[in-house]
């Protein structure tokens, strides 16, 4: 594989892991998440991811026809960080956010179903979608249980993206390094 086609995807995979880990160890620690604090750094959160996503499509050498799909799964993102970040309460938070990120999921994982042969990204692309579509199901459900609730879900499917995408950001990574010395 060339190197190029390698070591492009490398730096947005990295950057939107580091910011789901940090996401992720604030809501492990954050005691009693409420009101517009909690809002406003899942938006940040979601916002970042969409701009990874944005980053990573302009990544992407060529006219892959993955770029659209891209773009439609950090729309969603876009979207679920403007609803995280009014002063909508729990409930709604939970419930509109969590559709938004459910939609996010779904695109993302479309997107590696329709790409295995056109990208390396693909299989990553599955495990992501199935990961926030599985997110956005279950913020739907514990919206009625408060902020800490809806904090925990979203946190804890951070974490679990946080690991896969620093580990897929450093394999490819690895993978450039050693195209470029052959």
């Amino acid at each position: 594989m060339a190197p190029a086609a390698v070591s492009a995807p490398w730096r947005p995979l990295f950057v939107r892991g580091a910011l789901a880990a940090a996401f992720g160890l604030l809501t492990v620690f954050w005691q009693q998440p409420n009101g517009a604090p909690a809002g406003w750094a899942a938006a940040a959160y979601l916002l970042g991811t969409a701009g990874s996503l944005i980053w990573l499509r302009s990544a992407l050498p060529g006219r892959v026809a993955a770029r659209a799909g891209m773009l439609r799964t950090a729309g969603f993102f876009l979207l679920a960080a403007i609803v995280f970040a009014l002063p909508l309460g729990p409930d709604r938070h939970g419930w509109i956010g969590g559709a938004a990120v459910l939609a996010a999921g779904l695109s993302e994982l479309v997107l590696g179903r329709r790409g295995p042969a056109e990208t390396p990204l693909a299989r990553d692309g599955i495990t992501n979608g199935v990961i926030s579509a599985g997110a956005g199901v279950l913020l739907i459900f514990v919206a009625p249980l408060g902020y800490k609730a809806v904090m925990g879900v979203l946190g804890g499917s951070a974490v679990i993206l946080a690991v896969l995408l620093v580990l897929a950001g450093l394999s490819y990574r690895h993978d450039a390094d050693r195209g470029s010395r052959t």
